[in-house]
């Protein structure tokens, strides 16, 4: 489940460490025409090629998303933690923190968790107030 996030201008305090956990979350990134295009090109193939290697139908059927790996890892994800389709990655990817994240996003990102702890006076998470009676 992804929430919506307007809450906090994250935009000051946060730095993706490219740690690659945002990557390793199993979910899907879903494909916008444009981000087909661009990363279609990056990988020199053809849109159509991409789309046959590298994408799947979403559960809603709605629109395409990126392959996953079996352990619910994102298929771009390389074996040293980086994403290889960086340069030209989806726009989902490129907005996560500030437009979406998820649920545990605060607790499993180390850049949010870091960027809560600069933002907070408290140095607590959302999620952490939230559990607090």
């Amino acid at each position: 489940m992804q929430t919506n996030v307007q809450e906090e201008p994250l935009e000051s305090v946060f730095r993706c460490l490219r740690c690659g956990t945002c990557c390793r979350i199993p979910g899907i990134v879903r494909l916008r025409d444009a981000d087909i295009s661009a990363i279609a090109s990056a990988l020199h193939l053809t849109e159509e090629e991409f789309i046959a290697r590298h994408t799947d139908l979403s559960p809603d059927r709605t629109c395409l998303v990126l392959k996953n790996k079996e352990d619910g890892s994102c298929a771009q994800l390389t074996p040293d933690g980086l994403c290889r389709i960086h340069a030209v990655k989806p726009r989902q990817c490129r907005t996560f923190p500030y437009e979406w994240r998820n649920p545990d996003s605060e607790i499993t990102c180390p850049g949010l968790r870091t960027a809560y702890a600069v933002h907070s006076s408290e140095s607590q998470t959302p999620s952490e107030k939230r559990r607090q009676p």
